[in-house]
């Protein structure tokens, strides 16, 4: 029998999967807590029920699960089968569709979404698949090698290592750290250190252009410290900004 607080504990991961799963898995879930319930005492059912009716999540980021797409339980069955996906997937920066056969490795979740991780066989690499963006997945029936990958925790320390991600440190004025709470995890935080004035905060970016349009967001309240080239570009952005503003 469960106690009152294991049975809590799992009711509260059904609210949690509500928000950061799609249907896939929530039907599953749902099924699932609908037989622990059963089994619960009846002062420990009124116990749990009584207590969800007061929790709620809140996001402020729409969920995967409002998506159409619903492949999150799919992927889980080729990583622990060890069975690759094939799928048509829409990429963000080009615009285009392809055809990937890919060999998965694991499932992230970050910026507000659920990744695939996986060696692609169309790139002949590692890449990083957002769910939302793939138009279709199917299960094949072609086993693959897991020896011959890293594991999901040995992929991000990897990629926390790799050159294609540069250290960036920045300064940031107390009075608006409370504004970059949420915002900053997307943007690659790593750490931060409280000054006299200001908060130090170091970053893993793989973008400078991309961090340096975000960070003018938050115009003097912010200073870049390094590298170089990311003060440059900084007020490169600023100068034409202003010449943007000034020209009407």
């Amino acid at each position: 029998m469960f106690t009152q607080e294991e049975a809590s504990a799992l009711l509260l991961g059904g609210k949690l999967a509500e928000r950061f799963t799609d249907g896939s898995v929530k039907r599953h879930f749902q099924s699932a807590l609908f037989k622990i319930k059963a089994v619960l005492r009846l002062p420990d059912t009124a116990y749990v029920e009584s207590l969800m009716e007061h929790i709620e999540i809140l996001t402020r980021y729409a969920p995967d699960s409002d998506s159409p797409q619903q492949y999150l339980s799919l992927l889980q069955q080729a990583i622990v089968n060890r069975k690759t996906v094939f799928m048509q997937y829409k990429s963000q920066e080009k615009d285009e569709t392809t055809r990937r056969r890919v060999e998965p490795i694991g499932l992230l979740h970050y910026g507000s979404a659920w990744h695939l991780i996986g060696w692609c066989h169309l790139r002949n690499d590692y890449r990083d698949f957002r769910l939302t963006r793939m138009l279709g997945v199917n299960l094949e029936d072609i086993t693959f090698d897991p020896a011959a990958h890293p594991s999901i925790r040995e992929y991000i320390d990897q990629l926390s290592r790799g050159s294609d991600l540069q250290e960036a440190i920045v300064r940031v004025d107390k009075r608006i750290v409370k504004y970059l709470q949420e915002a900053k995890y997307l943007n690659g935080f790593v750490s931060e250190e409280e000054l006299d004035t200001c908060v130090r905060m170091k970053f893993l970016v793989s973008s400078l252009d991309y961090f340096s349009r975000w960070l003018l967001v938050y115009t003097d309240a912010v200073r870049a410290e390094a590298p170089p080239m990311l003060r440059d570009r900084l007020k490169e952005l600023s100068e034409k900004l202003s010449k943007h503003h000034g020209s009407y």
